[in-house]
């Protein structure tokens, strides 16, 4: 099933704003205006210092069964996997919380046709929207934890009740 799109509506775009918002938070500073095919995910960000990309996509009007999606979706994937040949990469959708799993199964399967045995993975945001997200890296998928700790961090935890119950420490 295809959809026609026209202007990006106001959930789409909040969905945007998350993803840019996320990528900041992840250390992607850097801003591209799309990937050197010439293909413009909503959000295209790099972190040059540890050699990682972030392709964020926002889904309002599309749905995980809709083949023009998941066709740009393969080709996301297809980059991401080479980025992370390279580095790492995270390919993240944000989108309504009823079709999370099915956008994470719809990574998922698409980075088994590109040829990687990585699994996507789901978060709920918020009321009504979540995330599916899939990482890849040289050795394959990556964790928050393993990414830290690539990079000499370590948690600390604290019993101060005024304190975050996790910190980071060098």
């Amino acid at each position: 099933m295809s959809t026609l799109i026209g202007r990006p509506g106001p959930v789409h775009e909040e969905r945007v704003r998350t993803l840019e918002a996320l990528a900041t938070l992840a250390g992607f500073l850097t801003e591209l205006p799309g990937l050197p095919d010439g293909r413009r995910p909503d959000v295209v960000r790099v972190c040059v210092r540890h050699r990682r990309l972030f392709l964020g996509e926002a889904k309002d009007s599309e749905g995980p069964g809709d083949q023009e999606a998941l066709t740009r979706l393969m080709r996301y994937v297809a980059w991401s996997q080479e980025a992370g040949r390279h580095g790492s990469a995270l390919l993240v959708v944000c989108c309504g919380r009823s079709s999370a799993r099915r956008w994470a199964s719809a990574l998922t399967a698409l980075a088994y046709e590109g040829g990687s045995p990585e699994a996507a993975y789901t978060e709920p945001l918020g009321r009504d929207d979540a995330l599916a997200w899939l990482a890849t890296s040289p050795t394959g998928q990556i964790s928050a934890r393993t990414q830290f700790e690539q990079r000499g961090l370590r948690a600390r935890h604290t019993a101060r009740p005024w304190a975050s119950p996790l910190t980071w420490n060098e």
